[in-house]
């Protein structure tokens, strides 16, 4: 270690070692008075934190000063104040859909900064004790000790890094990580972040399909970066207001137009609806009504309100044709409840 590198560390005061880990301490700077981790590494790959020192990308802890000696590396990063994800879920259990879907966003646009880097820039560990959100909400993703520079020639890993549950198959030796190999991390993520279980099986509907293909066996069949799996996740996530008529949850102006005019046609069918062989008294006016929501209910079945697919058979399938056919059973079983009521009242009435 030069004399230089002594002056460096002296500077950060040890405060006392992070819970749990016996390479890594709480430090303050001694002019500054600002605090920071400290953290010495045996196994590394210097070019990672090279990088992050001179490109300070947004969405992970800057480094302030790096040491290596004798095959060993002392890293000084910037301290994070917030709460692990992986915390939070032991708090609050499981998260909604679309609150896991921006967190998914979030680390889709960190990681994608170091995947354009060339060679690309893989982490290897992601997973909910790795990732931070700060007090207004904003991903922070931590411990790149087990990134790694993409490439190389390597036919494959020859070090096993990452933690089993999260870890790709190629990890195991089968061949070299790739950004694909943080991808099949972000699917197992997505499902335990609505699921509370890394089973992507147990993730239904369209955001089960998204996890389904970022965790197939084969890398090349996963999604081809970071920003694919973004789009794959906004089209799949629930829209924000979700409680608002279909029509408009999605707040474009032409198909809110088109949404009204519809239900306001569905009125007027209700209200002006006459039925042949139902006379004009008590029984018309329970027709009526019972037409507008058998109307309405058809069309929060077809156009999936609330996810209601997800929580159904048929409809949460992952084939299309299958949900579909699904959803047409499901208005036939409508329709087909509305007649055997209409029967009822008109049979109670007449009695």
């Amino acid at each position: 270690m030069t004399l230089e590198d002594e002056y460096t560390l002296s500077f950060y005061r040890e405060l006392s070692p992070v819970e749990g880990r016996d390479n890594m301490w709480l430090v303050q700077h001694s002019e500054t008075g600002r605090l920071y981790i400290k953290k010495v590494l045996a196994l590394y790959d210097r070019a990672v934190f090279d990088f992050i020192r001179r490109e300070r990308p947004g969405g992970v802890p800057a480094v302030e000063a790096l040491v290596e000696e004798d095959g060993v590396l002392t890293v000084v990063e910037e301290y994070i104040a917030g709460e692990r994800i992986s915390e939070l879920l032991a708090r609050q259990g499981p998260m909604k859909p679309r609150e896991a879907v921006d967190i998914l966003c979030q680390l889709c646009d960190i990681m994608t900064v170091f995947h354009r880097r060339q060679p690309p820039i893989v982490h290897r560990d992601i997973k909910p004790e790795n990732l931070m959100l700060t007090r207004d909400g904003r991903l922070v993703v931590l411990d790149f000790n087990a990134a790694k520079e993409s490439g190389g020639g390597a036919s494959r890993d020859t070090v096993l890094i990452g933690t089993v549950g999260y870890a790709a198959p190629e990890q195991y030796g089968f061949s070299p990580s790739t950004p694909a190999t943080d991808i099949y991390a972000a699917g197992i993520l997505l499902g335990e972040l609505i699921t509370g279980t890394r089973d992507v099986k147990a993730l239904p509907g369209r955001l089960g399909a998204v996890a389904h293909k970022c965790t197939d066996m084969e890398p090349g069949r996963r999604y081809g970066s970071m920003e694919q799996l973004k789009r794959a996740l906004q089209r799949a996530a629930p829209p924000r207001h979700d409680w608002l008529p279909p029509g408009f949850r999605s707040g474009n102006p032409w198909k809110m137009l088109v949404a009204a005019a519809g239900y306001l046609l569905m009125l007027d069918m209700a209200v002006t609806m006459d039925m042949e062989g139902v006379a004009a008294g008590a029984l018309l006016p329970i027709a009526r009504v019972g037409w507008g929501l058998m109307e309405l209910a058809m069309v929060l079945t077809v156009f999936n309100y609330r996810n209601i697919w997800d929580r159904l058979p048929l409809t949460r399938n992952r084939r299309l044709w299958v949900r579909l056919l699904g959803a047409a059973l499901y208005c036939a079983g409508i329709f087909a409840l509305y007649i055997i009521l209409l029967i009822v009242a008109e049979s109670l009435l007449g009695a």
